[in-house]
């Protein structure tokens, strides 16, 4: 029998997979998640605190994202971050 997860792994799995999903766009997965873009920023916070390897997406470039995937209007951009894109 696998040993149980927690609470707080489970919501930290949630948060990383959302954020993951979201291509790192907090406002858009505090929308997903049904909290405040604080609340995720804060979760992000203690993370990185504890150690937690989140992925980066400020070095994505809009034009190399396969197709089918998600657009910078999808993951809650309207353009592209200062310095990225193509």
């Amino acid at each position: 029998m696998a040993p149980a997860t927690t609470l707080a792994e489970a919501e930290r799995k949630l948060v990383i997979e959302t954020l993951i999903r979201c291509r790192g766009n907090r406002t858009h997965a505090a929308k997903m998640l049904g909290v405040s873009v604080r609340t995720v920023r804060n979760r992000i916070a203690e993370y990185k605190r504890i150690g937690v390897c989140l992925p980066i997406y400020r070095d994505v470039v809009w034009s190399d994202w396969p197709e089918g995937e998600f657009s910078p209007d999808e993951a809650g951009m309207l353009t592209a971050p200062a310095g990225v894109g193509g």
